[in-house]
């Protein structure tokens, strides 16, 4: 009889430990996802970033400056990249950016629509950013916020 409480006890402070590990490990991977979310936020603010999307956010950008438009591009492509892989929270992540990224998807469209390399159009090349594109949209960002607008 005392195997058997000795047994039950030992499989009750294994669940136990295990559960703990479990609740340790969450813990962990919220605090990296915080992380990288924070970083890709440094990342996205650097001044040139920040004075790329300042340009396109103009009422009065005609969609000319290439370079403007690349950045935009490149940067959010890696962004979605990371969004997309799950390595940052999403949820955060689209209430923040979502509505510049489809004010964005509008202003760069005839750019994502033309060739940038080889047979790959902008939107085939940049495909995480378009992707977080699409996803912005789905989730129903498209309306800018009072701060977003310039």
């Amino acid at each position: 009889m005392s195997a058997l409480i000795l047994s039950i006890l030992a499989i009750f402070i294994a669940s136990v430990t295990a559960a703990a590990q479990v609740i340790s490990l969450r813990r962990q991977r919220k605090y990296a996802m915080t992380q990288a979310l924070f970083q890709l936020q440094l990342f996205l603010a650097q001044p040139h970033l920040r004075s790329a999307r300042a340009v396109v956010r103009q009422d009065c950008w005609d969609g000319t400056d290439r370079e403007v438009a690349g950045l935009i591009c490149s940067s959010f492509d890696f962004a979605g990249l990371m969004v997309r892989r799950g390595l940052v929270d999403q949820g955060v992540f689209f209430e923040y950016w979502g509505p510049i990224l489809c004010l964005f998807e509008k202003r760069l469209a005839g750019f994502l629509d033309e060739r940038v390399g080889g047979d790959l159009c902008g939107r085939d090349y940049w495909r995480d950013f378009q992707w977080i594109i699409e996803e912005s949209t789905r989730r129903g960002h498209g309306r800018l916020r009072p701060w977003q607008r310039l």
